[in-house]
């Protein structure tokens, strides 16, 4: 239980550094060629290459088998919600923060609480 707890501290700085990297990459991926997805009526649509899912992964990895598939994919998802530039748009236009470092922190400790709850979820109760 002491590496989970270890590892749970660490979780949210090494989600905080995977934003950084999504960033930056998404900076690249704007002179790159675009992926274009077909579309039912024939034409394509540019697509985003979707980094950040790699990204939560690499992240999860720890867990190993802890999590069953239903519960790995909605915290996946969720954790989602708290990387990349939507996510730091969000804390400044709709939370009001400026303070870049309120704002990681704010992340992190949304992506921690998530990593939480998701624990929580399939430990048995004691």
């Amino acid at each position: 239980m002491d590496d989970v707890a270890r590892w749970l501290d660490q979780l949210p700085a090494e989600l905080a550094a995977q934003v950084h990297r999504v960033g930056d990459e998404a900076l690249a991926a704007k002179t790159d060629e675009p992926r274009l997805a077909n579309q039912p009526d024939g034409s394509q649509t540019p697509v985003r290459a979707g980094r950040r899912m790699r990204y939560i992964d690499e992240a999860l990895r720890p867990l190993g088998e802890r999590l069953g598939e239903p519960a790995r994919k909605r915290l996946r998802s969720a954790l989602a919600l708290t990387l990349g530039t939507h996510a730091v748009l969000a804390m400044k236009d709709s939370a009001g923060l400026d303070d870049d470092e309120e704002i990681v922190a704010t992340l992190e400790w949304a992506a921690g609480a998530l990593l939480r709850a998701a624990l929580h979820d399939v430990e048995p109760s004691e």
